[in-house]
Formats: C-alpha cells, sequence, structure tokens
C-alpha cells in the first residue's frame, strides 16, 4: 500500500465542483495525481466533495474556542485514524503548530498561498522564527511570500521552500480567435487580491487604449453569503 498523505484545507475551504476556493482548486488538482503517496483531503463538511479523489470530513469539536481551534481538533481526530505518512497543512500556521504538538513522529508542513504576516501565530517575526523551527517545512507558492516570511528572522531552523502553483494546461479551452479588447480581473475583490490596483491601473491606461473595457468578476469571498466588498 502507498503511504497516505494528509492533505488539510482552511476551515472554511470548499472542495466540490463549483463550490472551491483558489487552495481548493489548487490541492484538488495535486490530490488528483497518480504518485508514489496516496493524498487524502480532509477539510468541512462538504455537500457533495469531488469524487475523483479521497475526501475526509473533519468535524469541529465542541468545545468554547475559535473555529480554527475547533477545527483542528476534528482534524486530529481524521488523522489518528489515517495515520498518515506525511500532513500537509494548506494556508494555517495555527493549525499546522496545533497538528504538530498532536502528531509528534508525523512530519507537518505548511504550504502558504498568501502574506504569512497577516496570518495567527505568524503575524511577527518571533512567531515566524518558531513556526520554521517547529514544522518539518515550510513551503510558499512564491519568492516574494517567502521573503515576507522570513522579514526579522536572521538565521531560520529550517529554510522555506518555493513551490509555484502548478497548472493542466490540457484542461485551458482554446483562446477565441478573434479576441475582445478586454482587460478581465478575476478573482476575490478585497485589497490583498490587487483589486484596487486593478481600478486604479485601468483608470490610467484604458483612456489612451480606444475600444478596450475593464470588467470584473468576483467577490469578497466564494459562496452564496459572500458579504459585500467595502
Amino acid at each position: 500500500m502507498k503511504p497516505v498523505v494528509a492533505m488539510i484545507l482552511p476551515p472554511r475551504e470548499g472542495f466540490a465542483p463549483g463550490a472551491t476556493g483558489a487552495v481548493g482548486l489548487l490541492v484538488h488538482r495535486l490530490a488528483s495525481r497518480p504518485g508514489a503517496f496516496a493524498p487524502v483531503v480532509v477539510g468541512m463538511k462538504q455537500g457533495a466533495p469531488f469524487a475523483d479523489v479521497a475526501f475526509r470530513a473533519a468535524t469541529p469539536s465542541w468545545q468554547p474556542a475559535r473555529l480554527a481551534r475547533r477545527y483542528a481538533g476534528g482534524v486530529a481526530r481524521v488523522l489518528r485514524a489515517l495515520r498518515p505518512a506525511l500532513i500537509e497543512v494548506h494556508n494555517r500556521p495555527d493549525v499546522a503548530l496545533f497538528l504538530a504538538g498532536h502528531f509528534p513522529r508525523t512530519p507537518v508542513c505548511l504550504f502558504l498561498h498568501n502574506d504569512p504576516q497577516g496570518m495567527r501565530r505568524a503575524r511577527g517575526a518571533a512567531e515566524r522564527a518558531a513556526l520554521l523551527a517547529r514544522l518539518a517545512r515550510v513551503v510558499t507558492v512564491s519568492d516574494y511570500l517567502r521573503g515576507r516570511l522570513l522579514e526579522g528572522v536572521a538565521a531560520p531552523a529550517r529554510a522555506p521552500v518555493v513551490l509555484p502553483n502548478c497548472l493542466d494546461l490540457l484542461q485551458i479551452p482554446p483562446s477565441p480567435d478573434p479576441r475582445d479588447k478586454l482587460i478581465l480581473f478575476a478573482g476575490r475583490v478585497v485589497s490583498d487580491k490587487g483589486a484596487d490596483s486593478f481600478v486604479a491601473a485601468c483608470a490610467r491606461a484604458l483612456p489612451a487604449l480606444p475600444g478596450w473595457r475593464a470588467e470584473m468578476i468576483g467577490a469578497d469571498r466564494f459562496g452564496p453569503d459572500s458579504p459585500e466588498t467595502p
């Protein structure tokens, strides 16, 4: 049997067709590829999760605590039954540290898809240094995020690794011919995703581009309960 790799989603991340964010899509893409390990995705209960990869639902514990802490407790219960050879935690330093404490003999890796300085247990340089020392490895999806992780950390115990997001080019539909004169933003309409920079850039560029237009597709977050973007 292949050794199991547990891929832990952020607590609110969707993992179903038509209801998945960027992290969930990447995890699905990675988990659906054959390899030396048997990937099992762990996340919150989904209505109809992707059928082509193994998925286990983690039920948050009932103790009075933050959702991330209760979710981590539910994930730990799933992992005790799975007995994985490797635990991959995506975008949640606090969950990664919790699991590293509960599974000291299993390597726990953290994959960062966003700026760690805005995340719980990684905001300060001392916290990030402790994170790098405690976990088996921290992986960032860009060199920029690696720099943000190391900012103020003079001598990391374990150097973080950059692993850019992958993309299956065969799944991209052919480009229409001819293309529309359209500058399109598709994603979360929040400042840390560059939505405000996109608007400012288009305001400067469009007056010099006759016939072109700009459009934005997205919301504050994915799902029917997304709030209005401020």
